[in-house]
């Protein structure tokens, strides 16, 4: 599912995260790093003689998470990170990963079942997946000291709506355009504006992605777009090929359509890259509105 929202998940072992993982239908989206401790090593012998999820390869577990996560991120792909997120300073890590890949980040919050339902869930899990009643106490006392960042949208258990787009009522425009793949046609572009008399602020445009590569006037449809993307009235969608256009903005090297001919017509009108960089971060993943009794 391709959109930009990360969901960490807080709570002690026992607390229910994972339950609400499956009842929600997220599983296909989730990082679990009890899963992947469990691909480096299967559970070891305690020393009260049972068996439990092994700690050890702590460092590789957490390196190939966010290993993971990053590409997920590259992709635009909701995920879900099914771990304690006790400390502050680790979800300050996944901020950052937010906002250079422009995501929505959420935080669902389990602190507040009680510690007594949660030790009483704890010794319901499988043997191996159980831990001591002091480390749930131990993280409890954590909740308690280590803040959940600003910028991060706390929410509920049974909230998950508030993480999903709702549409915006856009009934007030005359009129709305919803424009397709452009490719870099910023002839055919110009030829359908001008035809409905210009762009005009009492209607919305709507651009749906793919706006180079393909045609001849990638140059001239990108200084087009740098013009109007500020605009209150202009709403655009990122689409696959816009991203060899940041991968250019950031110095690095985009789809072999656009190192071969995009790069150099881009290059050759000396278009700005910190300005790319901004229009980037403008574009949006979807666009939900109603307009008067129907949602698109």
């Amino acid at each position: 599912m391709n959109i930009r929202v990360l969901i960490l998940l807080r709570g002690a072992p026992g607390a229910g995260k994972s339950t609400w993982i499956d009842e929600n239908g997220l599983r296909p989206y989730a990082l679990s790093a009890d899963e992947i401790r469990l691909m480096y090593q299967s559970p070891e012998l305690q020393p009260d003689g049972g068996y439990g999820i092994p700690q050890s390869n702590d460092k590789q577990v957490w390196q190939t998470l966010f290993n993971v996560l990053e590409e997920r991120m590259k992709r635009g792909e909701l995920t879900v990170i099914d771990a304690t997120n006790s400390k502050t300073v680790e979800m300050n890590r996944y901020k950052t990963l937010c906002k250079e890949y422009r995501y929505r980040i959420f935080c669902v919050d389990f602190t507040s079942v009680p510690i007594e339902t949660v030790k009483a869930q704890n010794k319901m899990r499988p043997k191996y997946k159980r831990v001591p009643d002091e480390v749930i106490d131990n993280m409890y006392a954590r909740f308690a000291t280590q803040k959940i960042p600003s910028g991060i949208t706390v929410t509920k258990p049974n909230e998950l709506d508030k993480v999903w787009y709702k549409p915006l009522d856009m009934s007030e425009y005359k009129k709305i355009h919803c424009i397709g793949d452009i490719h870099g046609c910023y002839t055919a572009l110009r030829e359908y504006l001008d035809g409905q008399g210009g762009m005009k602020d009492d209607e919305l445009y709507v651009f749906v992605g793919d706006y180079l590569d393909r045609g001849i006037e990638n140059a001239e449809t990108l200084q087009f777009l740098l013009s109007i993307y500020e605009k209150p009235n202009v709403y655009l969608l990122e689409g696959n090929h816009e991203k060899s256009l940041y991968a250019w903005a950031h110095g690095e090297v985009g789809s072999k359509e656009f190192e071969l001919r995009t790069r150099a017509q881009l290059e050759s009108a000396g278009i700005d890259k910190t300005e790319v960089r901004k229009f980037y971060r403008k574009l949006g993943q979807c666009a939900l509105y109603s307009y008067g009794e129907y949602t698109y």
